[in-house]
């Protein structure tokens, strides 16, 4: 979107030459960029200094991955990485800041009565917003093709210059809004042929590619890491019984749980009703801790039933020798699964 365009759908705002010459300044400041996150984070930075603000941060959305992304932030002082902290927030919770914005086409918090207003109606939302400090918020959407792909997050700002900063945000992100349109239809591009499409993990491409790299980095450095593998045992009584529509119902609400009981992992759909995990970044027992969590989420032999296998690797950094043995446990129990439940299709 050129600069003229978009100064055309607010030519009846009567934009003050100070607003003017703050959105052309900062357009131009993203175009120098040197890719998209330092064009996201030029923006954020002249954004947060403008109005004041104590952070100012650019995401996106990846509706059929289930993920939003911080791609641009700043913060005063650099006090905190926003990332850290939206890492902790479940997608649901961005979901539903769409049909907040209905009304008045953005968010705004100047009070404790707009708090109270917003918690009533998303009280999970407002929950993180007081953990984090946030009193004061304007949140504005990016639209594309009438479609929600991203917001532009402002907090603890200067409410008395509300009206001047609501109209640079909303000017702002109606022209990031096409850099972020484009950002996503690249990503999107890229991740087809590494993400598994029907339960939004990486696909058995990306598996053999990632894992044969993964093991030559713990053949010459080894560190501890741990290996699940994860069978669906309901999925082919489903697809048999119900459809395989509601087989693929089945197998997006696995990987919604995979991805929340794994975070910060490697998720992988291995086969057809198989899932791989890697782990780097967890403890023996913190693994376990997850594999437990998961057992207890997907227990239901009438529905979501995974039966696991799993195995860490404390000293030898052999990871194709660690996942056999996870995959030989996962059998294991996999057999026992259906002793117990005989009905069930294998």
């Amino acid at each position: 979107m050129s600069l003229e365009t978009l100064f055309d759908q607010f030519d009846g705002k009567n934009l003050s030459a100070d607003i003017s010459a703050f959105i052309i300044k900062t357009c131009l400041h993203m175009r120098k960029g040197e890719d998209f996150q330092t064009s996201m984070n030029n923006v954020a930075k002249d954004l947060r200094e403008y109005t004041d603000a104590y952070a100012a941060c650019i995401l996106t959305i990846s509706r059929d991955l289930y993920k939003f992304n911080v791609v641009g932030e700043n913060v005063r002082n650099n006090e905190i990485v926003l990332q850290n902290v939206f890492d902790k927030i479940p997608y649901e919770i961005v979901e539903t800041w769409e049909e907040l914005t209905l009304e008045n086409d953005s968010i705004i918090i100047t009070n404790s009565a707009d708090m109270e207003n917003y918690e009533k109606r998303s009280p999970d939302w407002v929950k993180t917003l007081k953990e984090n400090g946030v009193e004061t918020l304007c949140l504005v959407p990016f639209i594309h093709q009438n479609t929600i792909i991203g917001y532009m997050y402002v907090t603890n700002f200067d409410t008395n210059r509300l009206a001047e900063f609501k109209d640079i945000i909303e000017l702002l992100s109606a022209f990031v809004s096409s850099e972020a349109a484009h950002h996503l239809l690249i990503e999107r591009l890229r991740s087809l042929s590494l993400i598994d499409s029907r339960t939004g993990v990486y696909n058995r491409t990306a598996m053999n590619n990632m894992v044969d790299e993964l093991a030559a980095q713990l053949k010459i450095a080894p560190t501890p890491f741990s290996v699940a593998f994860c069978y669906l045992n309901t999925l082919k009584t489903v697809n048999e019984k119900k459809g395989h529509d509601v087989g693929n119902t089945l197998l997006k609400e696995a990987g919604k749980i995979l991805k929340e009981v794994f975070q910060n992992d490697y998720i992988y759909r291995s086969s057809g009703d198989e899932f791989a995990i890697i782990s780097t970044t967890s403890t023996e027992e913190e693994f376990e801790e997850k594999i437990e969590n998961l057992k207890d989420l997907a227990s239901d032999p009438e529905w979501l039933y995974f039966t696991v296998g799993y195995y860490t690797d404390n000293t030898d950094g052999a990871l194709h020798s660690a996942m056999r043995y996870a995959n030989k446990y996962e059998q294991e129990f996999n057999e026992e699964f259906y002793y117990n439940y005989p009905d069930m299709v294998k």
